[in-house]
């Protein structure tokens, strides 16, 4: 079963503009909670039993959180403002220990998809959604056995398109030497790097199965419109979910 988990937390939230104040995107509140209290709350129901937050931008903010919870220990980026989320995971790696969940900050989610990844049977595991519709997918396209081959924006790189890209990802304590060996090769030429590329360069070495949720309730909160989106469509809808999991 796994233990532990990891938020990449370190963007400046950019796009939002003054909607997030001062905090880092995290702290966006949705229904009178926040989303990375939310977050880590699932997390917490699903036996997660510990938590490493990777942050950068307002780093004190998640820090007090870790102050108030011996299960949450917090990485800081010291380059985040020039630099992408592979590599606040690459900082927060050393403190890894096992199989992780590796999560985004700025989601929404039902933890069904925690759920689903957990009983996966594959030791590396991309979340999948079907089509959002949401204007800032990242498509994801797979191997006729659902492997992971290829993700991107742009629908025309792809050969087909499998799922959506939900920032929920089950992997093996064993790819992070394979991830950080592609990660080092990539950002001679790529500074700003995200994760997601890694995992695509590191999926012939270490197969990543992809697990596609077709109406699983979520979503990015990374502008004004999404902020809207996720109050007025998908929070009632994560909620539900959640209840029919419970009963």
């Amino acid at each position: 079963m796994i233990r532990e988990a990891v938020i990449l937390a370190a963007g400046l939230g950019r796009r939002l503009g003054d909607l997030a104040g001062s905090r880092p995107k995290g702290f966006l509140d949705i229904g009178g909670v926040s989303l990375i209290e939310r977050s880590i709350g699932k997390l917490y129901s699903i036996g997660i039993e510990r938590i490493v937050i990777g942050t950068g931008y307002r780093d004190d903010c998640y820090e007090a959180l870790a102050a108030k919870d011996e299960r949450i220990v917090c990485v800081r980026n010291p380059e985040y403002a020039e630099t992408g989320s592979m590599s606040t995971l690459l900082a927060a790696s050393d403190r890894i220990s096992g199989d992780f969940l590796l999560l985004e900050s700025d989601i929404l989610y039902a933890r069904l998809g925690l759920t689903a990844l957990g009983n996966a049977p594959a030791d590396n595991v991309i979340l999948a959604s079907g089509a959002t519709n949401s204007g800032d997918e990242v498509f994801i396209e797979t191997t006729p056995g659902g492997s992971l081959r290829n993700m991107s924006k742009n629908r025309a790189a792809l050969g087909a398109i499998h799922g959506e890209l939900v920032g929920i990802t089950r992997l093996s304590h064993s790819a992070l030497p394979t991830l950080r060996a592609v990660a080092a090769d990539l950002l001679r030429r790529q500074p700003r790097l995200d994760y997601e590329t890694c995992l695509v360069a590191a999926a012939p070495k270490h197969d990543i199965q992809v697990l596609v949720l077709d109406d699983y309730p979520w979503c990015e909160v990374d502008t004004a419109e999404h902020l809207q989106r996720a109050v007025s469509l998908i929070l009632d809808r994560v909620i539900e979910s959640e209840h029919r999991e419970s009963s």
